[in-house]
């Protein structure tokens, strides 16, 4: 092997190592945004907070999120604003009541 393969094998093994954590951490951070999401929708809709299921619920949800940010970022974004609108909605019909 020349030295040559032995940097470019270095590197290419840096990017895929570093695309592995920010692609974590991007996870990381849709799973905190969807669980404070559920948790604080619980809170103002005076229901049980079960953390178990908001966790469950936040890692399936954040993990749709996380592709669909990959995938489509304008479809990912017309997804929550159809999220916000249906939960403020039900929100509004509650207090109504």
């Amino acid at each position: 092997m020349d030295k040559n393969t032995d940097e470019s094998i270095k590197v290419d093994e840096t990017k895929s190592k570093w695309d592995i954590k920010k692609m974590l951490l991007i996870y990381i951070h849709e799973f905190f945004e969807v669980f404070v999401s559920i948790l604080i929708i619980r809170i103002a809709m005076d229901k049980h907070v079960d953390l178990m299921k908001i966790v469950q619920a936040s890692a399936s949800i954040g993990f749709i999120t996380f592709i669909l940010d990959n995938y489509n970022t304008d479809f990912k974004s017309n997804i929550k604003q159809g999220i916000t609108l249906s939960v403020g909605s039900q929100m509004m019909s509650t207090f109504m009541n």
